[in-house]
């Protein structure tokens, strides 16, 4: 047995209230006529007093239906069978965040067991080398593989882990969604001289992801050796719009990324100088290069930019400003051609943007507030309000038969 609401235990005193009544309310004796006080003689027996108790079942049945009414409110109920499985699933860095501590203390305490929001599901007391990004959807498919009875889940929505379409939620999985602390964090430390140091700080929240670049003597040794990036933008007439909307795309890279971007702009009928990355907008097939190729192949219906094998990059459109926005090409073409691994590990892990709950599942989902802690509490409070409505219809009862 236990309590969701304890607090309300403090409305027990009510006890006091059917006590008081039936201490201050006397039942009058039995009227009985006479003609003359003659024959009335005085008794040298005791005295009536004294207030006593009156109407014991009465008292009773007043006092249980305080005692049923507390324990509604309290949010009593029994535990439920042994055998059940309860899980408790928390994203990984929740287990310690002080908004869910008195629920996971309360759904502990009610025989759940506590997992990471990981790939298998580990318990929580099993060591997490390293955080990984969550990935909401395959969780949740494997979750429905298993046999739990009830699950909890405290997830931040990250946008990064939603892919494909939208699932529902089963009956039995309550899911719970905090809003994101937002992240402040160094992506790249990269030396740009002999006493200067490039730094790149991402900014995150639920809202949106920002960068700023900032570049500071170098006091240290902190930071790694610049790296020159070599594009070659090779085009011809008809493709003079194109050539311009990746030009402008690059300039804009160039302020996002440590690394040196160096551009070339010629013309596709000229030769080819060595580059680490050659961009052809042209219909003509493109030249052989020992580096990475962006080549113009128009197809219908899939993403802008595919990638065919390694190193090889095919354009499926023709660009224009609104394409290119769409399907914000700047950043799609630094995923490729910039090299920074860590730049973007590190600017993954910590985007903390997050999906609201109607945009994330195909079903409702609860809330903090309407959690079911357990299916036990639904018995127990049926079993209370059949017993509560019987004994007060009972007191209404016995009170009209006794007057009182």
């Amino acid at each position: 047995m236990s309590l969701l609401q304890p607090w309300y235990l403090w409305a027990l005193p009510g006890l006091v209230i059917p006590l008081a009544i039936h201490l201050l309310s006397r039942k009058e004796g039995r009227l009985i006529r006479m003609g003359s006080l003659r024959h009335i003689r005085e008794t040298s027996s005791r005295q009536f007093k004294s207030i006593r108790l009156n109407e014991y079942v009465l008292l009773a049945l007043r006092s249980i239906v305080v005692i049923l009414m507390v324990l509604l409110m309290s949010g009593w109920y029994l535990n439920d069978l042994k055998d059940s499985r309860k899980w408790l699933i928390l994203e990984h860095g929740l287990e310690s965040d002080s908004r869910v501590s008195a629920l996971c203390d309360s759904l502990r305490r009610s025989g759940y067991e506590e997992r990471y929001l990981l790939p298998g599901f580990p318990a929580l007391d099993e060591k997490q080398e390293k955080p990984t990004q969550p990935d909401y959807s395959a969780r949740l498919e494997e979750l429905q593989r298993e046999v739990v009875d009830m699950v909890v889940v405290i997830a931040t929505n990250r946008v990064r882990g939603f892919t494909g379409e939208r699932i529902a939620l089963s009956p039995e999985v309550r899911w719970i969604s905090l809003t994101p602390a937002p992240q402040e964090f160094v992506v790249a430390q990269v030396l740009t001289g002999g006493d200067s140091l490039f730094v790149r700080t991402g900014h995150s929240s639920d809202k949106e992801t920002s960068y700023t670049t900032k570049i500071t003597p170098n006091g240290s040794s902190v930071g790694k050796a610049l790296g020159v990036i070599r594009v070659v933008i090779a085009s011809d007439e008809n493709f003079i719009s194109d050539r311009k909307i990746v030009l402008a795309a690059l300039q804009a890279m160039r302020k996002a990324v440590p690394e040196e971007i160096t551009i070339e702009a010629i013309a596709s009928s000229s030769p080819v100088p060595e580059a680490d990355w050659l961009i052809w907008l042209s219909s003509l097939p493109p030249p052989k290069t020992s580096g990475g190729l962006v080549y113009f192949d128009e197809q219908s219906g899939g993403p802008l930019l595919i990638d065919k094998r390694s190193g090889k990059i095919a354009l499926t459109a023709r660009l224009n400003s609104e394409v290119a926005i769409t399907n914000n090409l700047t950043l799609q073409l630094m995923r490729r051609i910039v090299s920074s691994e860590d730049f973007l590990e590190a600017a993954q892990l910590n985007d903390v943007r997050s999906v609201a709950d109607n945009m994330a599942w195909r079903k409702t989902i609860a809330g903090i507030g309407p959690v079911i802690t357990e299916r036990g509490n639904e018995v127990s409070t049926q079993y209370l309000l059949i017993a509560l409505l019987g004994f007060i219809v009972l007191e209404r009862l016995l009170s009209y038969h006794r007057n009182q």
